[in-house]
């Protein structure tokens, strides 16, 4: 079986390197005695394709013949235990057979484009975290004996997204097209592991799974953040030289210092009225231009999966610093030796490459990450000093003393190099929940939607802002509009 890379748009599909796919979430891990019973089973169902119901009937076909029709001579015990055992049988053999006929002969190839239901369609465009991202895998013919059915299954390599299993039963003339609106959690390239599929009967009695592997590897769906959440991060220069501003020749935000001759557009509170009583003049007080420093700005980004909203808020100031015309280096957690983005557009590929390596980041290598950042800043900018370091962060991080000690020894780290830390904390996590459309009405009755992550205690939160007020470090708090 072979699946072909059929891109919509210019990558929603696309080949994800070895290296990002590498790292998983690391979940807690089963019990080693369940795994190794589970992986046993799995083993016996593959040689048997027979189901518990399966295996009941056939006991049960056994015992008539073996017992009241041998002991007996009971003509129904007879009837009945040979029909049911020829029906197993004849079942066996007709599922084993399409088995191994779909196994050399079906194809498939998948797409993906973001589904947007007020258009009332797809975009072409790449995916976004937390909204429905149609699948499409459209298939070779596919012919089924009556009464079986062919079950298929998308899987990816990092648990997450919910996945649908498409029934195809009957004859068709042409290929099947099987159609799924998938919810992607956050951002990430989503490999998609295998395409799982299972052949059995209507009755429930074979059961035949198999999975392909090899035409699905390196191929995967690549999603990227929300769009930014209306957050308002004020432009900082990390290393500015005196004498670099540059003036803003649109925006009045300084202070009211500039007069100029009234117009009536600039209202009644703006004129001077002690200049209009003296020379009979109306003159209007006006702000000074808005001057933003010019220098280096340097920001890093502390972000798990579960903080597609401080990715965002980075992109979105990463492209706010590109119009003042700013160098930039951003950094984020679990970049690891990789180089640090210069614009929006590398710092929204970095954030998506890194995420399976934030999944599991400690305060030793969170620490490593910001000094490969620094490292590398120091050799392109030679001329000036940095002085200050943007941290973005989600409120949500402040969960326990591992969290409040992680974010205490950044600042630790930064402050013993003479670099002083601003924080600025964002109040959302941007985890995105499985829209209701998205379940069946039985999942939405027993399977319980919550977190792996453990609720954000306040008081942890406030002990941070505490150390922070103690140690003299700036912290930035935000409103969302």
């Amino acid at each position: 079986m072979t699946t072909s890379n059929t891109a919509i748009g210019e990558h929603p599909i696309a080949s994800i390197p070895a290296k990002g796919a590498a790292a998983a979430y690391a979940f807690p891990a089963r019990p080693l005695g369940s795994a190794e019973t589970a992986s046993r089973f799995g083993r016996l169902r593959k040689r048997i394709p027979l189901t518990a119901r399966g295996l009941c009937v056939l006991i049960f076909s056994f015992y008539l013949i073996a017992g009241p029709s041998w002991n007996a001579s009971d003509v129904v015990a007879t009837v009945v235990g040979y029909s049911l055992l020829l029906l197993i049988g004849g079942f066996t053999l007709i599922t084993f057979v399409q088995s191994v006929t779909f196994r050399e002969q079906l194809r498939a190839k998948l797409s993906a484009e973001l589904f947007d239901a007020s258009a009332g369609g797809t975009t072409r465009a790449l995916p976004i975290a937390g909204t429905p991202t149609r699948v499409v895998v459209s298939t070779s013919e596919v012919s089924l004996v009556p009464m079986t059915l062919l079950e298929m299954e998308v899987r990816f390599l990092n648990p997450g997204v919910r996945t649908a299993r498409h029934l195809i039963a009957g004859r068709s003339q042409g290929g099947r097209t099987l159609i799924e609106d998938m919810v992607f959690p956050h951002r990430g390239a989503w490999q998609i592991s295998a395409l799982v599929f299972s052949l059995s009967d209507m009755w429930g009695l074979t059961d035949i799974a198999w999975e392909d592997k090899a035409s699905v590897a390196g191929i995967g769906v690549e999603v990227r953040p929300a769009p930014h959440s209306g957050a308002q991060v004020p432009l900082i220069s990390s290393a500015v030289r005196a004498g670099d501003s540059i003036a803003d020749l649109l925006d009045r935000q300084g202070d009211p210092y500039d007069i100029k001759q009234h117009n009536p557009a600039d209202g009644m509170k703006r004129i001077l009225w002690k200049v209009f009583a003296k020379r009979g003049e109306l003159i209007s007080r006006l702000p000074e231009r808005a001057v933003t420093p010019e220098g280096q700005v340097v920001c890093f980004v502390v972000a798990n999966p579960a903080g597609d909203a401080v990715c965002s808020e980075a992109v979105h100031y990463a492209n706010a610093i590109a119009e003042v015309d700013l160098q930039l280096w951003v950094g984020c957690e679990g970049m690891g030796e990789r180089a640090s983005a210069r614009d929006a557009a590398s710092l929204e590929d970095l954030l998506i490459e890194t995420v399976w390596d934030s999944a599991h980041t400690s305060t030793e290598t969170l620490c490593s990450d910001l000094t490969h950042l620094l490292s590398e800043v120091r050799e392109t900018v030679q001329h000036a000093r940095i002085d200050k370091i943007i941290l973005l962060l989600a409120e949500e991080r402040f969960k326990d003393e591992t969290s409040l000690e992680l974010h205490t020894k950044l600042g630790n780290m930064l402050e013993q190099d003479g670099i002083a830390p601003v924080f600025v904390p964002l109040g959302a996590s941007g985890k995105a929940a499985l829209p209701k459309g998205a379940m069946s009405q039985v999942e939405r009755l027993f399977v319980h939607q919550d977190s792996t992550d453990r609720p954000r205690d306040p008081a942890f939160f406030k002990r941070f802002l505490g150390i922070c007020a103690s140690r003299g470090w700036e912290v930035i708090m935000q409103q969302h509009f």
